[in-house]
C-alpha cells in the first residue's frame, strides 16, 4: 500500500559553484564518511559538472546549479539533519558565497476520508462567491500567499497525484537577504525553520480534517 509522504527541502539562492558539490568534497570536510562517499559515487543519478551537480548523501539529496542550491529529504525525522547539513555547508565552509534568498519547502501527501478529492475540491471552490461558473469541473486547487515580516509564504492545496482519495499540501516560505558574502544563515534558521515546519504541519492537518468533515457530511 502506498505510504503517506513528506518532502522537505531547503533552497539557497546565490552565486554557486556546482563542481564543489561532489561526494569527495563532502567526505573531505567531514559531512559524510567513506562508505557514504562510495555509495554517492555509485548512485545512478549522480552528476557533477561546472553547470550542475546532483548527488545523494545517505538519505539526503543535493541538487546544485549556478544560481541555486537545494538539499532535500523525504522523511520528517531527517529535518534536523537537513538543517544542520545546510548550515555547515554555507556558514562553516562556503561562507563567502553571496546569497540573496533562502527558501523552506514543506510538501505533504495525505490520506483523507473523501472518495474523490478532485470532486470535493471542485465542489468547494465552486461554492466560493467569486463568480466562477463551470459545468461539472473535473477538479480544482487552492493557493494563497502572505507577505509579512520579511517572509513570503505561499501555500497550495490540491488533489494528490498519488491517489484519488489523497490531498497534496505544499508550503513555501521565502526570505530575502542582502546578497552579500559572509551572511550567517544560523540566526534565520534558528528563528524560522522549525516554526515554519510546525505551521506547515498544522495547516496540513486542518486541511485533512476539513476534507474529512465534508466527506462525512452534517451530523
Amino acid at each position: 500500500m502506498t505510504s503517506e509522504a513528506d518532502y522537505i527541502s531547503i533552497v539557497v539562492v546565490g552565486d554557486m559553484n556546482p563542481a564543489i558539490h561532489n561526494p569527495h568534497w563532502y567526505r573531505e570536510v567531514g559531512i559524510i564518511d567513506t562508505e557514504e562517499e562510495e555509495a554517492a559515487l555509485k548512485d545512478k543519478d549522480f552528476v557533477v559538472s561546472w553547470m550542475t551537480s546532483q548527488l545523494r548523501l545517505g538519505k539526503l539529496r543535493i541538487n546544485c546549479q549556478r544560481q541555486r542550491y537545494q538539499i532535500s529529504c523525504e522523511d520528517r525525522s531527517l529535518a534536523s539533519k537537513l538543517r544542520s547539513t545546510a548550515l555547515k555547508t554555507f556558514d562553516d565552509l562556503l561562507f563567502e558565497t553571496p546569497i540573496s534568498h533562502i527558501g523552506f519547502n514543506f510538501n505533504f501527501h495525505r490520506r483523507t476520508g473523501c472518495a474523490d478529492v478532485s470532486n470535493e475540491f471542485a465542489r468547494m471552490v465552486l461554492s466560493f462567491p467569486i463568480g466562477i461558473e463551470i459545468d461539472n469541473p473535473s477538479g480544482a486547487s487552492v493557493s494563497w500567499y502572505k507577505n509579512a515580516g520579511g517572509r513570503r509564504l505561499i501555500v497550495r492545496a490540491e488533489p494528490s497525484v498519488r491517489n484519488r482519495q489523497w490531498v497534496y499540501i505544499a508550503a513555501n516560505a521565502e526570505y530575502g537577504i542582502e546578497g552579500k558574502s559572509g551572511f550567517k544563515l544560523k540566526p534565520l534558521f534558528d528563528e524560522h525553520f522549525e516554526k515554519d515546519l510546525e505551521q506547515a504541519e498544522h495547516r496540513c492537518l486542518r486541511v485533512v480534517t476539513t476534507l474529512n468533515a465534508h466527506a462525512k457530511g452534517p451530523e
